[in-house]
């Protein structure tokens, strides 16, 4: 007679375990995470029709001028220079503010010689090395003479 009723009672004790220690997915939902958000800050640009971001890689570094370079995991790499991080808008040639892309393919296009566009450093925190900016420039590819624009904005925490 113990046997069924202990049966029972083990029965009884699964069904509740189960039951109270299941949750479901909405519980503890995955948090999303900006693969365009790096710890150090973010740099987003669009070209030839497609947007890209430095989601592998981002190096901000002040000395003489900021020089700053960003990876894309299919393959783009960004690099450019600004003579100032203090807010204001800033023209880009090949001489003062200038930019090299490579693209997917591996293609290089560089700032023209003259009036390629302009960067916009909308705010700097000299405190915490953050630069804040948008950027508008005609590049051109050294071997074709094609020029392309490009646009786009950064949010950086730079090194000097």
């Amino acid at each position: 007679m113990k046997w069924p009723l202990s049966f029972t009672g083990s029965l009884l004790l699964a069904l509740l375990v189960l039951a109270t220690g299941c949750k479901d997915k909405e519980d503890n939902p995955v948090p999303y995470v900006d693969p365009c958000q790096l710890i150090n800050g973010n740099l987003q640009w669009s070209f030839d029709n497609a947007s890209y971001c430095a989601d592998a890689n981002i190096i901000a570094d002040l000395a003489i001028v900021l020089t700053v370079n960003g990876l894309n995991s299919n393959g783009p790499s960004l690099t450019f220079e600004l003579e100032s991080v203090q807010p204001g808008t800033y023209g880009v040639d090949d001489n003062n503010n200038s930019f090299t892309y490579t693209d997917a393919l591996g293609l290089a296009w560089i700032t023209p010689v003259q009036n390629a566009g302009n960067i916009v450093v909308t705010s700097h925190d000299a405190t915490q090395n953050l630069v804040k900016g948008t950027f508008n420039v005609a590049l051109e590819n050294p071997l074709s003479g094609t020029t392309k624009s490009m646009a786009g904005t950064f949010r950086l925490t730079y090194t000097n």
